[in-house]
């Protein structure tokens, strides 16, 4: 959309803009700054609907194990790993988190090239096919925003 010269007149118009591309032609959602924890340095709502939308067996295992502690278990094991000095945030969304019992969460899935590959049809265009991939459950690739 073509932007004439004094429609932007403050940062809070360019940030809107930006925002509002994002959500319409790329498929990202607006969250509200409060659904941000800080301390955490994660939407946690986000996270548990990631895990959720991707991993339900897992995740329908560890609620077996942890019950009505599971979100609050998973959210603190995640950042207490994130915390080690064998590891932090680069390395636990590359390679997951493993819980004592054996399950493994993964924080990141393949690379959006490799997805597209795998959706690509003899008819499709790029942009068809990202519409695929954002309205596919892989398309909340870290979206939950470390």
């Amino acid at each position: 959309m073509p932007i004439k010269a004094d429609q932007l007149k403050e940062k809070e118009d360019y940030q809107k803009l930006i925002l509002e591309h994002l959500r319409d032609d790329n498929g990202y959602r607006i969250r509200p700054a409060d659904k941000f924890t800080p301390g955490l340095a994660m939407d946690t709502e986000m996270l548990l609907e990631f895990l959720e939308s991707t991993q339900a067996d897992t995740m329908a295992n560890l609620r077996a194990i942890y019950k009505d502690r599971l979100e609050d278990t998973i959210i603190n094991y995640i950042n207490a790993e994130i915390n080690k000095p064998s590891r932090g945030l680069i390395d636990v969304i590359k390679h997951g988190v493993e819980f004592d019992s054996g399950y493994e969460l993964k924080l990141m899935y393949q690379t959006v090239q490799k997805i597209l590959l795998q959706l690509k049809t003899t008819t499709g265009t790029f942009s068809q096919l990202w519409k695929r991939y954002i309205t596919s459950p892989a398309s909340a690739l870290i979206l939950f925003c470390f």
